[in-house]
This record gives structure tokens, C-alpha cells and sequence, in this order.
């Protein structure tokens, strides 16, 4: 191992500088990309912000009061929204001491007529989502649309109502957008809630509600076209050079990988052919330190290639073959 092209102290310090420099990157990142969504929010409504004059500030599943803050009114699309944020928080245990874990959540919700209570859940958290307590009285229905009810779950006070204002169209669209929080329509506003702060996701989810209340009769919404100044903020050079900064930095450690599950896949299938040496990296000295363990050859035994295959169709076949499918649908993609 001493005499390996690159030693073990620079291979450690390769991988593991790069992996200091994506991690410092990320986290750098996920604040700008915060800091551009801020602005982007802050820049639609600038001209658009109105005083709120409605609002449902109880919590759509247990019927509880929210404490909201930061709440903004605006229009958008032709329409009066509402936005505001709110914080739970939830304690658990870390060893024997009391930790405090908080969540902030962002509602958004859109004026509509008073009616009866009608949630869309996502079938993936139905559990955790469902109506309790103060909304016990909600029950779930099915729609006999297969697409959607594979996805989602609706929970209603009055069955009829929600058929009418849930048709097979509006149905079919929920389907095909394959949305992760729930919505819904309670105390004369179209809600959904997801965690986050106030920012640009406030726009494209007001931008979701629109469409789907067009598509609810009992509404009576008709939406006007997305304005031109909803088109989001570029990401600047910061940004752009903190992502590339983030890729760069695990590429040490991806090429390690890759290195190892080629020289692993590909000697022990030759081995399985009736190969006796290795048919990559049997030079001397190896590339990288530990190349010269019999993980990767020559084989011992049956066994000890058995093992290398399979470590080296994780690391190496797999992602050969991903990228194989990859490239043919793109090239499907570009003829049709």
C-alpha cells in the first residue's frame, strides 16, 4: 500500500478536503437559495399587498387556534389570498435530557365561498393528516377515479357536496400533479399548508389553488393568467458558483467509488470466465492504496469473487445500467 501512486495520506486528504468543501458549500447554498426565494416573494407582492380581510386561523385537521405570524394579504391572478406562517413545536427525548424541536409552516389560502368541510390528503400520510378531534365528524370517501384515489384520500362532513365539487376533471388533475401536503376547504378559504417559510413557494402554491378552484364548481373562481412579474429571480453567481463548489467536492469521493466497482465488477466477471489475473488495475503499483487487497483479485476462492461481484454491481453495473436506460430515453425523447 506504501507503494501506491497515490498514498493513503493524500488519498484521505482528497476526499475528505472535498467533502469539507460540498458540505461548507451546501450549507452556504441552502441560505442563498432561502435568501432568493425571500426576494422573489418580497418583489411580486411589493406592488400587490393588500390589508388581510379574511382568513381561517384554526388548524385544518384538529380544529385548534394558530398562532399566525408574519401574516400578508395580496391578490393574485385575480384573486385574494392570504399567507401566513406558524410554528410547532414538539418535544422528544435525547438521552435523558428534554430536547425542543421546531417546525415553521406556511398556509396560504384563497377566498371561497362558506361551505362544507372538504380535505385532499395524500394517501402516503393519510395517518398522521386525517381529521381527529374537533373533526371527528369528517369521513373518508372514495371517488372511483383509480389515479386519484391511488394517491389521495378525501375527507368530508358532506359526501355530496364533494362529488359536486370534485368532478372526474378536477379529479384527474389532482392525479397529475402528485402533490405531497394537503388542501383544503373549510371557514370560506382554499387552504394548503407545507413547511417553509414565506417565500416564493407562496406564489406556486396560490398559483395550485387557483387552478384547482377553476376546477370546483361550487367556487364559482375564475382565474386570471399568471402576471409576467411571478417569473422567478435568476439564481446569481453566488449561487451558481456554491452549487458547482457542492458537485466538485464529492467528485473525489464518487470517482473512488466508481474506481472501486469497475476494478471489482470487472475482474471478478473474468474470474467467473476463467481468468487466473487481474484484467484491471494488475499493474504495479496500484492506483489508489488499498487496490492491492484480494477484494479485487486475484481471487482466492469462489467466494471472495462472489463477494467483489456484488460490490461491484452496486457501485459500478447498477449505475451503468441506470445511466444506459437513461440515455436511450432521451434519445426516444428527441425523436418523437
Amino acid at each position: 500500500m506504501a507503494n501506491a501512486l497515490i498514498s493513503g495520506t493524500q488519498f484521505a486528504a482528497g476526499v475528505g478536503g472535498g467533502l469539507v468543501v460540498s458540505i461548507a458549500s451546501a450549507v452556504l447554498y441552502s441560505r442563498a437559495v432561502k435568501s432568493r426565494k425571500r426576494r422573489e416573494f418580497e418583489r411580486v407582492l411589493s406592488g400587490r399587498a393588500e390589508e388581510p380581510t379574511f382568513g381561517s386561523f384554526t388548524h385544518w385537521a384538529s380544529g385548534n387556534p394558530l398562532k399566525a405570524e408574519d401574516v400578508a394579504g395580496f391578490s393574485f391572478r385575480g384573486q385574494k389570498f392570504v399567507a401566513f406562517r406558524h410554528t410547532v413545536s414538539t418535544r422528544r427525548m435525547q438521552g435523558d435530557d428534554p430536547v425542543l424541536d421546531t417546525q415553521s409552516y406556511r398556509v396560504v389560502q384563497l377566498a371561497t365561498p362558506v361551505g362544507p368541510r372538504l380535505s385532499i390528503v395524500p394517501k402516503e400520510n393519510e395517518r398522521a393528516w386525517a381529521p381527529v378531534d374537533a373533526r371527528a365528524g369528517d369521513r373518508a370517501i372514495t371517488t372511483g377515479v383509480a389515479e386519484f384515489d391511488q394517491q389521495y384520500v378525501i375527507f368530508t362532513e358532506d359526501e355530496a357536496y364533494a362529488k359536486a365539487a370534485l368532478p372526474r376533471e378536477s379529479l384527474r388533475w389532482l392525479a397529475g400533479r402528485k402533490l405531497g401536503v394537503p388542501i383544503v376547504l373549510a371557514d370560506g378559504v382554499l387552504s394548503v399548508e407545507s413547511p417553509g417559510e414565506l417565500d416564493a413557494n407562496v406564489l406556486r402554491y396560490a398559483d395550485i389553488l387557483v387552478e384547482l378552484a377553476r376546477r370546483m364548481p361550487p367556487l364559482r373562481v375564475v382565474g386570471q393568467p399568471a402576471p409576467r412579474d411571478s417569473a422567478e429571480i435568476r439564481p446569481g453567481a453566488l449561487e451558481r458558483a456554491l452549487l458547482g463548489l457542492l458537485v466538485v467536492g464529492f467528485l473525489p469521493l464518487l470517482a473512488t467509488l466508481v474506481i472501486i466497482g469497475a476494478v471489482a465488477f470487472v475482474n471478478s466477471v473474468a474470474y467467473f470466465f476463467g481468468a487466473s489475473g487481474r484484467v484491471l488495475a494488475g499493474g504495479a503499483p496500484p492506483l489508489l492504496p488499498f487496490l492491492d487487497s484480494q477484494w479485487y483479485g486475484p481471487y482466492p476462492d469462489f467466494g471472495t469473487a462472489a463477494q467483489s461481484f456484488l460490490l461491484g454491481a452496486v457501485l459500478f453495473g447498477l449505475p451503468l445500467v441506470a445511466t444506459g436506460i437513461g440515455l436511450v430515453r432521451r434519445a426516444k425523447a428527441r425523436t418523437r
